[in-house]
């Protein structure tokens, strides 16, 4: 799994803010989800590095799981949920459901109240990172970073 310091890296390296030892002006802080750029490169990096994992180890069905409610999911598989044209019999070739553990259409009109923007995706996530995976969690919707 990403380091606390790989995964700021990589958040620094996608968005435009400067790391703390470059010099410049304190206009204040922001949250993660306020940089799109670096956000999704987050999320991008983490997801990968589980795909990672889940591909390659020898691993328990209950050990997949526990990864896979670890791992989240990205915004562009958030608008997965959204696509009409995936049918239940597609839904194992798209991250999302797995992650969400939605296996019928019944089970998908769970998330039907929600629309396919940012602010749904973020709402979703960090509820799901809540109770899934308190250190994402921390690091996506609890960390500021100066500007």
């Amino acid at each position: 799994m990403l380091s606390t310091e790989q995964l700021l890296q990589i958040f620094l390296n996608a968005s435009v803010i400067l790391p703390d030892d470059d010099e410049g002006v304190f206009l204040g802080t922001m949250q993660m989800q306020d940089c799109e750029a670096g956000f999704d490169a987050v999320m991008a990096a983490h997801c990968n590095d589980i795909d990672n994992l889940l591909a390659t180890a020898p691993l328990s069905d209950y050990d997949y799981m526990a990864l896979l409610l670890l791992r989240g999911f990205m915004f562009t598989e958030f608008a997965a949920l959204f696509d009409k044209s995936i049918t239940p019999t597609q839904f194992k070739r798209h991250k999302i459901f797995s992650v969400l553990l939605i296996c019928t259409s019944e089970d998908r009109k769970l998330f039907s109240h929600l629309t396919p923007t940012r602010d749904a995706y973020n709402k979703l996530l960090s509820l799901f990172f809540k109770v899934h995976n308190p250190y994402m969690y921390g690091f996506l919707y609890e960390t500021e970073n100066e500007i």
